[in-house]
């Protein structure tokens, strides 16, 4: 997983990246093979710190399309809070 800030501001953070991994089949019991997927995630993010008094404090908002084979592909999302021990 690799990532790049294009927008690096002390109120808001913008990011892309690129992740690697593999896609394993042994939960679902519709497929008979036994191999894992080699799968390729573009997060695209925003973190975002409103309060002026706390920059250790922000809200990220995450979506990430996965590409995979045998329509394994689909689009991840997510919400979370930070906070940063400084």
């Amino acid at each position: 997983m690799g990532g790049y800030n294009f927008v690096r501001k002390s109120e808001v953070n913008a990011y892309v990246g690129a992740g690697l991994g593999l896609l394993g089949h042994h939960h679902n019991h519709k497929h008979h093979d036994d191999h894992n997927e080699i799968y390729l995630a573009i997060p695209v993010g925003v973190l975002i710190k409103p309060f002026s008094n706390t920059r250790n404090l922000g809200f990220l908002v995450e979506a990430a399309p996965v590409f995979a084979d045998h329509s394994h592909s689909y689009l991840r999302g997510g919400v979370g809070v930070k906070y940063t021990f400084r």
